[in-house]
C-alpha cells in the first residue's frame, strides 16, 4: 500500500514538473519591425525551371536589429516575380524604403519560410551559401502562392552540366523539401517545451557492470531550437542522491541535449542514471531544469514606402528572426522500496519486456484459485508487478488477459504456479515488443511524395493494412505482428505514376523495417508559338493534340503564345495546328514527340510566316517630322482590290494580310499646309514581306510675328494685327498675338502681305504702321515690332508727425482736360495705385480722412509720361491729444480716484466756442487720456482729491493744443495725516522696489504689539504712503528686503503721528547690497584660462560656503562665479586640486566681500617642464593657426605623438607638457598657412623642471602683384584685358596654388584690375597679350617686369590708345526721353553703306570702330507711337575721337477706350466699338482687351471723333450713345465707358480630404481660411478673392453672366493646396452656383543627425559629419536651415564642406563669432556643387581672441523630399589645454516654416577627450 501511494504521488510531482516557463525577449516581435530598408543583394541565380521556363533570381535582404542590438542580415522575399521590386529598381547595394506592419496569417506562409532559410541553417539544407538557400526558399514560396505554378513542375535548368547541375539537383530537393514541411502547417506553430520520460518511476538497468536506476527522457519543441542545443542540470544539485547523473543515449555524462529534426519538430533524448547502492531503500524525486533559445515564427508583409519616388513596387515578406528563451522543470522519481518478507500466503506476478528486467506496466492478469474459482483480474504497476494476498495454498493457473501497449502477447499467455501457506509465490511473464514497418515514399528525383496510398499484408495470415504517406512522404504501420509482408502502392501522389513492383519486408518484435518506393513523375508537353519574322509569342492559335492516335481536344495558345500540358501519362503525341490568326499563313507541318516517365516538361516549337502588307510613311521633306491626313489610293495591279487611305498622326498607313502581287501607290490630297507628291510608285509584295513607300512634302510659307513692349523687350500678347496679300486686298486674316507675343501662321501662299496692328494689348499703344512683308516657300519670315506701356499714377499718405503710412484716405483724381473723376483709398501701407492711365496732366485732391485726422485741403498736379510710375505724396496732421497724470506731491506715486472736469474753447471761431468735454478720474496708473481732440484751448480742473489726499495749487491749469500736437499737464495732491515708507540703497542712495513691510498701529504714544494694519510693498520709487491715519503710534517693521539685498540693520521704526492732516512723516530705510566672489585661475606662463580646477571657500569662521561643502570647480573660461554673499564678511579661497599638467598653488587667499560688488581672486598655476611653441605673423603679430611642427629628440624620435606632428590652435599655440627635465627637443615648421613663406629654421630646448620654455616662429607674409588697364584718354578702367604673367625663368603664375590660373592667364575685371596674391619673394614678368574691342595695344609698355619681396604688393599699370567711334541718340522731341527699336542706315559719303543698325533701350546705336570722315544717317522705321522722321542727317568722325549726332521724333495722336462695370469699377473684357470720323464716317471696329481696355493709334490726325458701342460683353447691357472725343497732337485721349452688369453669385465649400493629425480635424471637416481666387473663363482675368470661413464657405460678389474658373491660392493651415481648377458658369440673373472641394492633410517633418569621433587627443584636428538633413513633410517649407554650434569651449573650428542636396537651388552660409552676430561665409552657392570653406580666424578676417561660434545653411523655400546627397562635414581642432574625460558636446539643429508655423528637429554628437601620458623609458645605464 505504502508503495502504490509514493507511485502517485510521483506521478503527480511528474505532471507538474513538465509545466514550462517561457522567458520572452524584452520588445515583442510586433514592436520589432516597422520602417526598413530592403536592399538590392545582386547574386543572380537561374537553377530550376518552372512550367518549361528557367527563372532567374536576384537575392534581396534586410538588416534586422534585435533586441541586444545585434544586427542580422535576412532575406526578404518578394510576393509575385511578375511585378517590378527592389533589385530592378536600384543598383547593387542600395536599399528602398518599406513600411513593414502587417504580420503575415497564413500558416503555410509561415510554415514555408519558418522550413527554410534561415530557420534551417545550411548544414541541415545541406548547402553551400545563402544565396542557394534564399533561392530554395523563394521558389517554395512561389509555387504556393502562384495558381498557375505546380511544385511538381518545378524543375532543373535544362542547359546546366557538370557541378551546376549537381547543384541544382540539390537546390530542387530542398525546394521541394521546404514546400513539403510548409505547407503542411494548418495552424501558427508557437515556443514550447515538453520532457517526456519512458517511465514513471526509475527502473533497474546495469551500465558497464554496474548496477543504476535509470530514466529516459525526450525533450521536444516544435519550433527550431538555436544550435540544436538544450541546457540541462539538476536544479539543485546537493539535494541528489550520491553518484546520480544526466548522461547521453551513450552513457557519456552531459550538461548539453543535442536535438535534431524529426520532422515535426526537434527532439534530443537523455538519461538519468541513480547508482543501486545510493538510492537503495529510498524513494524521492530530483528537479530537472532545462533551458534553450527557440523561435518565436512572425512574418510581415513590407509595402513600398517610397511611392513618390519609385511608384508602385514588388511587396515583401520580411522574416523577424526572434529568438525566444524558454525554460522548463522536470522531475524524475526513483523508488527501491525494501520488500518486507512476506508473512502472509500470497502471489507476485512479474512483467518484464522479453529478454531484458524492464518492467512493463499495463498487462491484464487472471488468477484461477485450485478450486477453479477466479480471483481476481489484476494490472501491473510501473515496476511491472502485481502482489494477491491469498486465503487457500495449492496450485493456481494465471492467464495473461491483455498486454502491455505495444506488446505482443506472452509465448506462454498462461503458467500454474503452486502457493504454499505463509509464504510468497512468484511467477514472471515476458513479453515481445510489436514490430514497425515504415514505408517511405521517394520521386525519381529525391523528393519526399505525400498523398501516397500504400498497402501492407501479413503473408501468413492475410490481414492487410493501408495508410497515406504524410507530408514527409513516410506512411508508418506500427504495432503489427512480426512476419513477412507484402507492400504494394494501391495510388500515387498527384503528378505521379504508379508504381507496379511489389516489396516484401519481414517485420521483427522491437524493430523497425524500412521499405522505399520511388515514383516516377509524369511527364509534360510545352507547345511555344512565334512569328517567324519578327520571333514574337502569338496568342490564341489553336492546336489539336493526340495521344496514341486518340484526340485530347482542341487548345489555343495563352498571352506568351504557350500552350503547357502536365500530368501526362506516357505514350506518343501528335500536334497538329488548326486555325491562325488573319495575319499569319497557317503552318500545315504537324509534329509528333514520345513522353516517358521522368522526362519533365517537353517542347515543341511552330513557327508561323505573316501575311505581307504595304508600309506607307509620310514626311516632311525638310525637317523629315511625320504628316498626318495625307490622302492616298492604294490599288493591286490587274486586280480588284482598291482603296484610300488617310496617313495617322505618325504620318503611317499601315496595311497587312495582303494578297502578294503588285501594288500601285498615288497621293491624292498632301496635308494642310504642303505642297502634294505627284509620283506614282510601284511595288511587287511577297508573302512575309513588306513593301515601304516614303513621300515627301514641302510646306507652304510661314510667318511669325513679335509683338513685344518697348521698355523690356517682354513679348505681348493680346494685340491685334490684320494680315492680307497685297495681290489680293479683299482677303485678309485677323490674328492676336498669343502669351510668348506671337503670331504664327503656317498655311499662306508666297508673295507679299501687308501687316497693320488692329488693337493693342491691355495698357499700350497702339502701333499705326503698317508693314510689308515677303513670304517664301519653305521658309519662315519674322517681322518683330514693340508698343509703349501706359503710365501708372501712385499716390503716398502718410503722418505728418510720425511719418507712419495712413489707411483709408479718400482721393478724387482727375485728368485736366477730362471731366472724369477718379475716387481710390489709401491701402495698409498709405497707398494708392492706379494702373494703365492716358498720359497727360492730372489734378489729385483729398476727399476725406480717417477718423483721428485732419483732411489736408491742398491740390496737386503731376505729368504721367508713358513706360513711367508718376507718385505724389500727401501728409495728414493727426488729431492732438490730452494726457493729465496726478501724483503724490511727496513721492511723485501716481493716484488713483482724482475727478477732474475739462472744458473747450475753440481758436478759430468768432463766437468763442465752449464745450464741456464731461468729468474724469484718475486711473491706477494716476492718469486719464483724452484724443482725437480739435486744436485749440482746453482747462482742466481739479474737482474732488482722492481719499486721504488734498487738493495742492494750482487746482486748474489751461493748455493750448496744436494740431499734431500732444500735451501733458500733472496735478499733484497733498498726504493728510500719512506716514511715507521710503526704501533706499545704503551705499547709493537709489530707491529700492520691491522691499515689504508691515505697520502695526498702537493706540497710546508707546507700547508693543498692536493691530497690523497694512503690509505694502515699495514702488519704482521706492516708496510707499499710507494716508489719513489715526492719532497715535506706529510700528514700520521690514519684513522682506528687495532681491539682492539683505535686511537693513535698522529694520524696525517707531513713530507718532498727532492725527493732524498736515502731520505727514517720512522714514527711510537703508539696505546693503550682496556681494560676489570671482575666482581667476591662469596658466602662468600663457595666461590663458585653466577648467576643471577644484577650489576650496569657506569664511573666516571656518564655516563652508555653498551647497557643495565649500567645494568650487572652475570651467571652461577659468573662473569660479559665487554670488549673494553678505556683504563685510571675509571669505577665504585655496586650491585643492590642480589641473593635469600643472603645480597645485596652495597658497590660500582671503579677501572681504563688499555690498553690491563682485571682488576678485587670482590665482596662477605653474605648468610642469614642457614647452611652448607660439606661431605668429611677423607683420601684424597676429597668431597663426593651423601651422604645423615636428617636434623630436636630438636622436631624431618623434615627440609627443606617435608622429611627432602637431599643430598650432586658434590662438597660434602648440603646448607640451609633463616633459622630463634634461629631455633636449628639436622644433621646426614643416607647413606654414597658405600665402605665408616656410620659415625652416630648427630651434633646440632642453626643459627644465617646472618650467615652460617659449619658443617663437614668425612668418612672412607672401607677397601680392596688382596689374591695372586703363583707357590712355580718359583714364577709365578696361575690363576684359588679357594679360600673361610668369616668373623670371618662364614659369607660369598661378594664382591660389591654381585654383584660379593654371596656365598663367589673367583678365581684368570691371575695376580694370588683375590681383595676384600669395607670390614667393622674386621676379616676374607681366605680358599683355590681348586688348579689348574698339582699343589698341602700346608696344613700348607690352611687357613689364617687376620684383616682389615678402609682405610686398607691386603694381604695374598698362595704357591702351582707344580708336575713335560714331553715336547716334535717338530721343522724344517734346519731353527728351531716350526711344529704343529706331533702326537708322549708316553709309559713307562714297555711298558705301556701313550697316542697318537699331538703337538700344538707352536709344543708342554705337560704332566703336568708325573710320575717320563724313557719313549718312537716315532714319528707316520709327519707334511704335511716334512718326518716321526720313530727314537724312550728316556727321564728321575724327581720329581717336567719338562722334555724337542726336535725332528727335515726334509722337503720334491716339485714343484710349476704358469699358468698366459700373459698380465695381473693373474693365470689361470683348466689347465692341466703332470710331467715326467728324463726319460720322466709321473708320474702324475695336473690341476691348481682358482689362476693358481698347487703344486706337493708328495716325490719327488731331481733331474731333465720335465712339459708338456696337456690342456689349457677356452679361451685360449696351449702351447705345455716341460719345465725342478731341484728339491733341502728340497726345492721347482718354475715355471711360461704364456698363451695368446681370450678375449672378458662386458659392463654395471647403472639406479636409482626410483626417489631419495635426489640427484633429477629422476627414469632411469644413475648413477656414482658404483662399480662391476667380478669373473670368475667357479672358484669364482676375475678377477677385474669396475665402473660407470657419463653416468652409465662401462667397463671392455679384458676377456679371458667363464662365469661370476657380482656383485654391492659399491652403488652411496645415493643409495641401488643392491644384484642381473648378468651373462654373453663371447662365441667368441671381443664379447662385455651389461648389466644394476637398484638401489634404499637410504633415510636416524634418530631420538631422550628426557623427563624429568618439574619442578625440588634445591638439588633434576631427571631423563631425551632418546627415539626413531633409525636409520630410508633403509640403514645401520656406526658411529652410540647418544651423551648427561649435564646441568652442573646447575647440576651434577649421573649415567645413557643404556637401550636396537633392534639390538645384541657390543658398548661402553664414557665421558668428563670439564677437559679432552673424556675417556671410559664402553666397549663391549652388547645392549641386561641395564646396570647402575655411573657418580660420585670420582667413575670415576676424580680430585677436575672436573666433568662430555658429554656422547657418540657409536654403529659402525647398520642396517636399529635399535632403543631403554628399554629406556636410565640420572640421575643429581641439583645444591643446581640454582636460582627460571631458567631454565636448556638438549640437545641430535644422527647422523650416510652413504657414507662419516652425518645424524643427535637433541632433547631438558627445567626443571625449583622452590624454595621453608620454611614457617614462628605462634608464639603461649608458
Amino acid at each position: 500500500m505504502k508503495t502504490r501511494i509514493m507511485s502517485m504521488l510521483l506521478a503527480v510531482i511528474m505532471l507538474f514538473g513538465m509545466i514550462p516557463s517561457t522567458a520572452f525577449a524584452a520588445d515583442s516581435v510586433e514592436e520589432a519591425l516597422g520602417e526598413v530598408d530592403i536592399y538590392n543583394g545582386g547574386t543572380r541565380l537561374s537553377y530550376l525551371s518552372i512550367n518549361g521556363r528557367v527563372r532567374e533570381l536576384i537575392y534581396t535582404y534586410y538588416n534586422y536589429v534585435d533586441r541586444n542590438g545585434n544586427t542580422k542580415e535576412i532575406p526578404a522575399y518578394c510576393v509575385n516575380p511578375n511585378i517590378t521590386g527592389v533589385p530592378q529598381t536600384v543598383a547593387k547595394g542600395e536599399s528602398i524604403k518599406y513600411l513593414a506592419k502587417e504580420i503575415g496569417s497564413d500558416p503555410k506562409v509561415v510554415g514555408i519560410i519558418a522550413n527554410g532559410y534561415p530557420k534551417r541553417g545550411l548544414g541541415e539544407l545541406k548547402l553551400e551559401n545563402k544565396c542557394q538557400a534564399y533561392y530554395a526558399t523563394k521558389m517554395a514560396l512561389w509555387c504556393y502562392l502562384l495558381s498557375n505554378w505546380n511544385i511538381n513542375n518545378l524543375k532543373v535548368n535544362s542547359s546546366l552540366t557538370g557541378e551546376e547541375l549537381e547543384r541544382a539537383n540539390k537546390i530542387l530537393a530542398v525546394a521541394k523539401d521546404i514546400y513539403r514541411r510548409g505547407t503542411a502547417w494548418s495552424t501558427h506553430l508557437t515556443p514550447n517545451l515538453v520532457a517526456e520520460p519512458d517511465q514513471t518511476v526509475a527502473y533497474p538497468v546495469t551500465v558497464n557492470g554496474q548496477e543504476y536506476l535509470q530514466q529516459v527522457f525526450t525533450v521536444t519543441s516544435e519550433t527550431w531550437v538555436c544550435d540544436y542545443r538544450i541546457d540541462v542540470a539538476f536544479t539543485d544539485p546537493s539535494a541528489v542522491p550520491a553518484g546520480t547523473k544526466i548522461v547521453n543515449m551513450d552513457n557519456e555524462e552531459i550538461s548539453i541535449i543535442t536535438t535534431e529534426a524529426t520532422g515535426s519538430g526537434y527532439s534530443g533524448k537523455f538519461k538519468v542514471l541513480y547508482p543501486a547502492d545510493s538510492v537503495a531503500g529510498q524513494t524521492g524525486s530530483v528537479q530537472l531544469s532545462f533551458r534553450t533559445d527557440v523561435y518565436k515564427y512572425a512574418i510581415y508583409y513590407a509595402v513600398c514606402a517610397e511611392v513618390d519616388k519609385y511608384g508602385n513596387l514588388q511587396n515583401y515578406m520580411c522574416d523577424t528572426d526572434p529568438t525566444t528563451t524558454l525554460s522548463l522543470a522536470a522531475y524524475s522519481n526513483y523508488t527501491d522500496d525494501v520488500e518486507e518478507e512476506p508473512t502472509e500466503t500470497s502471489l507476485k506476478i512479474l512483467k518484464y519486456e522479453e529478454g531484458t528486467t524492464i518492467p512493463l506496466m499495463g498487462a491484464r492478469f487472471e488468477v484461477v484459485d485450485p478450486e477453479g474459482a477466479t480471483v481476481g483480474t489484476f494490472a501491473t504497476n510501473s515496476r511491472g508487478q502485481i502482489v494477491i494476498p491469498l486465503t487457500l495454498a495449492g496450485y493456481y493457473t494465471v492467464y495473461e488477459r491483455q498486454a502491455p501497449a505495444g506488446y505482443l502477447m506472452s509465448a506462454e499467455p498462461a503458467q500454474n504456479v503452486k502457493v504454499e501457506y505463509g509464504k510468497q509465490a512468484t511467477i514472471t511473464f515476458e513479453n515481445a515488443p510489436y514490430g514497425t514497418l515504415r514505408v517511405q515514399k521517394y520521386s525519381d528525383t529525391g523528393m519526399k511524395l505525400p498523398g501516397a496510398m500504400v498497402q501492407i499484408e501479413h503473408i501468413e495470415s492475410g490481414v492487410t493494412y493501408s495508410g497515406e504517406t504524410n507530408y514527409s512522404g513516410v506512411a508508418i504501420f506500427d504495432q503489427i505482428k512480426p512476419g513477412a509482408y507484402r507492400v504494394t502502392e494501391i495510388a500515387s501522389p498527384s503528378g505521379y505514376i504508379k508504381s507496379d513492383e511489389v516489396f516484401n519486408a519481414v517485420v521483427e518484435s522491437g524493430d523497425t523495417t524500412e521499405v522505399a518506393i520511388v515514383n516516377e513523375e509524369k511527364p509534360g508537353l510545352r507547345i511555344l508559338k512565334y512569328d517567324s519574322k519578327t520571333m514574337q509569342a502569338l496568342p490564341n492559335i489553336s492546336f489539336e493534340i493526340f495521344r496514341d492516335t486518340q484526340s485530347l481536344g482542341v487548345m489555343k495558345t495563352d498571352e506568351f503564345g504557350e500552350i503547357l500540358l502536365t500530368d501526362l501519362e506516357p505514350g506518343t503525341y501528335l500536334v497538329k495546328e488548326v486555325a491562325t490568326d488573319p495575319q499569319h499563313i497557317i503552318n500545315s507541318n504537324p509534329q509528333q514527340i514520345e513522353l516517358s516517365g521522368s522526362d519533365g516538361i517537353l517542347q515543341l516549337i511552330f513557327m508561323n510566316d505573316q501575311k505581307p502588307g504595304i508600309h506607307l510613311v509620310k514626311l516632311d521633306s525638310t525637317t523629315l517630322e511625320p504628316q498626318a491626313n495625307a490622302r492616298f489610293r492604294i490599288e493591286h495591279v490587274g486586280g480588284t482590290f482598291s482603296k484610300e487611305y488617310v496617313t495617322d498622326e505618325n504620318g503611317e498607313i499601315d496595311l497587312t494580310a495582303l494578297e502578294p502581287g503588285a501594288y500601285q501607290v498615288t497621293e491624292l490630297k498632301a496635308p494642310d499646309g504642303y505642297l502634294i507628291d505627284d509620283a506614282t510608285r510601284v511595288i511587287q509584295i511577297n508573302g512575309n514581306e513588306n513593301a515601304q513607300f516614303v513621300f515627301t512634302n514641302t510646306q507652304m510659307p510661314a510667318f511669325r510675328l513679335v509683338k513685344l513692349d518697348s521698355y523690356n523687350s517682354q513679348g505681348l500678347p493680346g494685340a491685334t494685327f490684320r494680315i492680307a496679300k497685297i495681290q489680293d486686298g479683299t482677303h485678309y486674316l485677323d490674328r492676336i498675338t498669343d502669351m510668348n507675343g506671337e503670331i504664327n501662321i503656317s498655311d499662306l501662299e508666297p508673295g507679299v502681305y501687308s501687316v497693320v496692328e488692329m488693337d493693342a494689348p491691355e495698357g499700350y499703344v497702339k502701333d499705326h504702321h503698317e508693314y510689308h512683308v515677303e513670304l517664301f516657300p519653305g521658309q519662315i519670315s519674322e517681322l518683330v515690332v514693340s508698343n509703349d506701356r501706359m503710365p501708372n499714377l501712385e499716390i503716398l499718405k502718410t503722418d505728418a508727425i510720425t511719418g507712419k503710412p495712413v489707411e483709408g484716405v479718400t482721393f478724387t483724381v482727375k485728368r485736366v482736360d477730362s471731366s472724369t473723376l477718379t475716387t481710390v483709398t489709401s491701402d495698409a501701407n498709405g497707398r494708392c495705385f492706379l494702373e494703365k492711365l492716358m498720359p497727360g496732366v492730372y489734378e489729385i485732391w483729398e476727399q476725406s480722412v480717417p477718423d483721428g485726422y485732419l483732411l489736408n485741403e491742398e491740390h496737386q498736379l503731376i505729368t504721367l509720361f508713358p513706360n513711367r510710375t508718376g507718385t505724389v505724396q500727401f501728409q495728414n496732421y493727426p488729431k492732438p491729444t490730452l494726457t493729465v497724470n496726478k501724483i503724490d506731491s511727496i513721492t511723485a506715486d501716481p493716484i488713483k480716484g482724482a475727478k477732474f472736469s475739462v472744458t473747450y474753447r475753440s481758436n478759430n471761431t468768432s463766437t468763442g466756442e465752449i464745450r464741456d468735454l464731461g468729468t474724469f478720474y484718475s486711473d491706477e496708473n494716476g492718469q486719464f487720456k483724452l484724443d482725437k481732440l480739435d486744436d485749440g484751448w482746453y482747462t482742466i480742473t481739479e474737482l474732488e482729491p482722492a481719499a486721504g489726499y488734498s487738493i495742492k495749487e494750482p487746482a486748474s491749469q489751461e493748455v493750448y493744443i496744436e494740431a499734431g500736437r500732444a500735451k501733458t499737464v500733472t496735478f499733484e495732491n497733498t498726504p493728510l495725516s500719512a506716514i511715507i515708507v521710503k526704501k533706499v540703497d545704503a551705499s547709493t542712495g537709489d530707491p529700492l522696489q520691491g522691499a515689504w513691510f508691515r505697520v502695526r498701529y498702537l493706540s497710546g504714544t508707546s507700547g508693543t504689539g498692536g493691530t497690523i494694519i497694512a503690509e505694502r510693498q515699495t514702488s519704482s520709487n521706492g516708496t510707499f504712503v499710507l494716508t489719513g491715519l489715526d492719532a497715535g503710534t506706529y510700528v514700520i517693521e521690514e519684513i522682506s528686503a528687495p532681491n539682492g539685498y539683505v535686511l537693513s540693520d535698522n529694520d524696525i521704526q517707531t513713530v507718532y503721528l498727532s492725527g493732524a492732516d498736515q502731520d505727514v512723516i517720512t522714514v527711510t530705510f537703508g539696505n546693503k547690497a550682496l556681494g560676489s566672489l570671482q575666482i581667476k585661475k591662469i596658466d602662468s606662463v600663457t595666461r590663458k584660462p585653466l577648467a576643471d580646477v577644484e577650489f576650496m571657500v569657506t569664511y573666516s569662521d571656518g564655516t563652508v560656503v555653498g551647497n557643495s561643502n565649500g567645494k568650487f570647480t572652475t570651467d571652461s573660461a577659468g573662473t569660479i562665479l559665487i554670488e549673494g554673499l553678505a556683504p563685510n564678511v571675509t571669505v577665504i579661497a585655496k586650491e585643492m586640486r590642480a589641473k593635469d599638467g600643472y603645480i597645485l598653488d596652495d597658497t590660500p587667499q582671503s579677501i572681504k566681500i563688499k555690498s553690491g560688488e563682485t571682488v576678485t581672486l587670482e590665482f596662477r598655476n605653474q605648468p610642469t617642464g614642457g614647452i611652448l611653441i607660439k606661431k605668429t605673423d611677423a607683420v601684424t603679430r597676429s597668431p597663426l593657426a593651423g601651422v604645423r611642427f615636428s617636434v623630436t629628440t636630438t636622436d631624431g624620435a618623434a615627440f609627443g605623438n606617435a608622429t611627432g606632428e602637431h599643430m598650432t590652435d586658434p590662438d597660434g599655440i602648440i603646448q607640451i607638457n609633463k616633459v622630463d627635465p634634461g629631455t633636449t627637443l628639436v622644433v621646426k615648421e614643416i607647413e606654414a598657412l597658405p600665402g605665408y613663406v616656410l620659415d625652416d629654421t630648427a630651434k633646440t630646448v632642453t626643459v627644465k623642471s617646472n618650467e615652460t620654455t617659449i619658443l617663437e616662429f614668425t612668418n612672412q607674409p607672401k607677397g601680392s602683384l596688382i596689374i591695372l588697364k586703363k583707357d590712355s584718354v580718359t583714364g577709365a578702367p578696361l575690363e576684359g584685358v588679357e594679360f600673361k604673367v610668369t616668373t623670371s625663368d618662364g614659369s607660369f603664375v598661378a594664382d591660389k596654388g591654381g585654383t584660379i590660373s593654371s596656365n598663367g592667364i589673367y583678365y581684368t575685371d570691371s575695376e580694370g584690375k588683375i590681383l595676384i596674391s600669395g607670390l614667393e619673394p622674386g621676379t616676374y614678368v607681366v605680358t599683355e597679350t590681348k586688348t579689348i574691342s574698339g582699343y589698341s595695344i602700346d608696344e613700348n609698355t607690352r611687357t613689364q617686369t617687376v620684383v616682389v619681396n615678402a609682405n610686398d604688393t607691386q603694381t604695374l599699370t598698362f595704357y591702351n590708345t582707344p580708336a575713335g567711334g560714331l553715336q547716334l541718340v535717338k530721343s522724344d522731341e517734346d519731353t527728351g526721353e531716350r526711344i529704343k527699336g529706331v533702326k537708322f542706315e549708316i553709309s559713307k559719303m562714297n555711298g558705301e553703306v556701313v550697316g542697318t543698325y537699331t538703337t538700344d533701350r538707352n536709344g543708342v546705336i554705337y560704332l566703336p570702330g568708325a573710320e575717320s570722315g563724313w557719313y549718312k544717317v537716315v532714319e528707316l522705321k520709327a519707334a511704335d507711337g511716334y512718326k518716321l522722321d526720313a530727314t537724312p542727317a550728316y556727321i564728321c568722325v575724327k581720329d581717336g575721337e567719338t562722334a555724337t549726332l542726336e535725332i528727335t521724333n515726334q509722337k503720334m495722336s491716339s485714343i484710349m477706350i476704358h469699358k468698366v462695370d459700373a459698380d465695381t469699377g473693373e474693365g470689361i473684357y470683348g466689347v465692341k466699338f466703332v470710331l467715326y470720323d467728324s463726319g460720322k464716317n466709321p473708320i474702324g471696329e475695336y473690341e476691348t482687351d481682358q482689362d476693358g481696355y481698347i487703344w486706337i493709334d493708328s495716325e490719327l490726325e488731331p481733331g474731333k471723333y465720335y465712339i459708338r458701342e456696337l456690342e456689349a460683353a457677356d452679361g451685360y447691357t449696351r449702351d447705345e450713345q455716341y460719345k465725342t472725343v478731341y484728339v491733341e497732337r502728340g497726345k492721347c485721349a482718354q475715355i471711360e465707358w461704364k456698363n451695368k452688369a446681370i450678375t449672378g453669385q458662386i458659392q463654395l465649400r471647403k472639406y479636409a480630404a482626410e483626417n489631419n493629425p495635426v489640427t484633429g480635424d477629422a476627414a469632411g471637416t469644413p475648413l477656414e481660411g482658404a483662399v480662391y481666387e476667380i478669373t473670368r473663363a475667357r479672358s484669364g482675368q482676375v475678377v477677385g478673392y474669396i475665402v473660407t470661413d470657419k463653416h468652409g464657405v465662401a462667397a463671392s460678389a455679384p458676377l456679371p453672366l458667363g464662365r469661370y474658373y476657380l482656383t485654391e491660392v492659399t491652403a488652411p493651415a496645415y493643409y495641401q493646396l488643392n491644384g484642381e481648377k473648378l468651373e462654373a458658369e453663371i447662365e441667368y440673373p441671381g443664379q447662385i452656383i455651389k461648389l466644394s472641394q476637398y484638401d489634404k492633410a499637410a504633415n510636416l517633418n524634418v530631420t538631422i543627425k550628426k557623427t563624429g569621433n568618439r574619442e578625440v587627443q588634445p591638439g588633434q584636428v576631427m571631423s563631425y559629419t551632418i546627415s539626413g538633413v531633409a525636409n520630410a513633410s508633403n509640403v514645401p517649407l520656406n526658411s529652410f536651415y540647418w544651423h551648427d554650434r561649435l564646441p568652442t569651449d573646447a575647440t576651434r573650428g577649421v573649415s567645413l564642406t557643404t556637401g550636396t542636396y537633392t534639390q538645384r537651388l541657390y543658398y548661402k552660409v553664414t557665421f558668428k563669432t563670439n564677437l559679432n552676430d552673424y556675417r556671410t561665409l559664402a553666397s549663391n552657392l549652388l547645392t549641386t556643387n561641395n564646396y570647402t570653406l575655411t573657418l580660420n580666424a585670420t582667413t575670415l578676417g576676424l580680430v585677436q581672441g575672436e573666433y568662430v561660434t555658429d554656422v547657418r545653411f540657409e536654403f529659402g523655400t525647398v520642396a517636399p523630399g529635399f535632403q543631403t546627397f554628399i554629406n556636410p562635414t565640420i572640421r575643429v581642432q581641439v583645444l591643446g589645454t581640454v582636460s582627460n574625460g571631458y567631454q565636448i558636446i556638438n549640437r545641430t539643429d535644422v527647422g523650416g516654416k510652413y504657414l507662419n508655423e516652425w518645424e524643427t528637429a535637433k541632433a547631438t554628437w558627445v567626443t571625449v577627450v583622452r590624454r595621453l601620458n608620454n611614457p617614462t623609458l628605462p634608464k639603461t645605464g649608458y
